[in-house]
């Protein structure tokens, strides 16, 4: 059975070969002509303004690369290399294919980035119920966050496990260093004078970098979180830098939203493709909601085009205005954990759902609202302008 990516490159694909047949053109991001000279049953054969030679892309190539930018919702020309020779040929057609739900970016250095519109949302807290992804793949969630702290507490077998079904129900991961859990737990044995916190985040890191090394090319893992440290962004630039080193791997580095606009700034000049931001929950959970909302508000207008991860994001109204790439959260857990009874509704807001109405069918609902978020357009563009 075609995966739901597949499916959809596959409807665009001939989207776009209906164009071509009344158009006969294409263009280059950068306003280039690329003339078509056929559009058959396995290629498009076209010429450009440049070379005035006949180029051929394969359909099939074309739409994997279509099911590539579904799955990885932030691509550039580099992205397009592993489909074709002709990557701006390629990329061209991608920026019209998916232009009514995307938007392009030209960064400083020249890179070209192509980002979807919507909200891809990672479930977390499946790590403590086998069944949870079972759950969220039959209502259409395809991605779970788990964190490493978690990982560590587990056994061998129980992460292999968890990595098992998840082939099984074509969930993919995301890695959360759990950097807050660790420092949590190092605070309370500092205070209890059993180890040092430098001692303790100095382990675990090495230790999540050992991880990565060992996982960073499993096909179920679409990325790894920073180890960042609590409080401390001269530590956590070090530790990304250091990870950096040891894995090889391109990390996803986390801003604390307690922390300035000049480290973010830093991040931001770096050019991720993603960054978290963290330390919402605690100030969420004291009720400093109208904070985190001016946070956020400011980010966004000092940096409009830089794609970011809400690390414990669960307000579905701000999930739907505010220009987020990412988020996760357990709170589609909560019917079942403290007894809350709330829904989203298609605004984003919470509403109580009708009585007798069972936690599991509520959990079922809040799953679908945001795992259908990827597909919403909404009036995200608009802090963007």
């Amino acid at each position: 059975m075609q995966d739901i990516f597949t499916c959809r490159a596959r409807n665009l694909e001939r989207t776009f070969q209906r164009f071509i047949k009344k158009r006969n053109a294409f263009f280059t991001v950068m306003g280039k002509v690329n003339k078509v000279v056929s559009y058959d049953r396995n290629s498009i054969t076209f010429y450009t303004e440049k070379s005035g030679k006949e180029l051929v892309i394969n359909r099939l190539k074309l739409r994997e690369c279509i099911r590539d930018v579904f799955f990885k919702r932030i691509v550039t020309r580099k992205d397009m290399q592993t489909h074709s020779v002709y990557s701006s040929a390629l990329l061209g057609i991608i920026v019209k294919i998916f232009e009514s739900i995307a938007r392009v970016q030209i960064l400083s250095n020249g890179l070209i980035r192509l980002i979807l519109h919507g909200v891809r949302y990672f479930f977390s807290g499946v790590v403590r119920a086998p069944e949870d992804l079972k759950l969220v793949a039959e209502e259409g969630g395809k991605f779970v966050l788990v964190s490493y702290f978690h990982i560590c507490q587990m056994s061998k077998s129980a992460w292999k496990d968890l990595l098992m079904r998840c082939k099984e129900f074509d969930i993919y991961i995301l890695i959360d260093s759990g950097a807050y859990s660790f420092f949590e737990e190092g605070r309370k044995a500092k205070e209890k004078r059993l180890e040092q916190l430098t001692l303790f985040e100095i382990d675990h890191l090495e230790s999540y970098a050992d991880f990565i090394i060992q996982h960073k090319n499993n096909e179920r893992i679409v990325g790894f979180f920073n180890f960042d440290v609590i409080h401390n962004p001269t530590a956590t630039r070090k530790n990304f830098k250091r990870l950096k080193e040891l894995t090889g791997v391109e990390l996803i580095p986390v801003w604390q939203i307690n922390d300035t606009m000049k480290e973010l700034e830093k991040l931001v000049e770096e050019q991720h493709k993603l960054i978290g931001l963290g330390g919402t929950v605690p100030l969420l959970q004291r009720g400093q909601k109208e904070k985190v909302r001016k946070i956020f508000e400011k980010v966004y207008v000092l940096f409009p085009e830089q794609c970011f991860h809400w690390l414990g994001g669960a307000i579905g109204d701000w999930l739907l205005t505010m220009p987020f790439t990412s988020a996760d959260s357990t709170a589609w857990l909560n019917p079942r954990k403290n007894g809350e009874r709330k829904v989203y509704s298609p605004e984003g807001t919470r509403v109580l759902a009708p009585e007798g109405e069972s936690a599991l069918a509520i959990m079922k609902r809040n799953i679908r609202f945001l795992a259908g978020l990827e597909e919403v357009q909404p009036q995200q563009l608009s802090l963007m302008i």
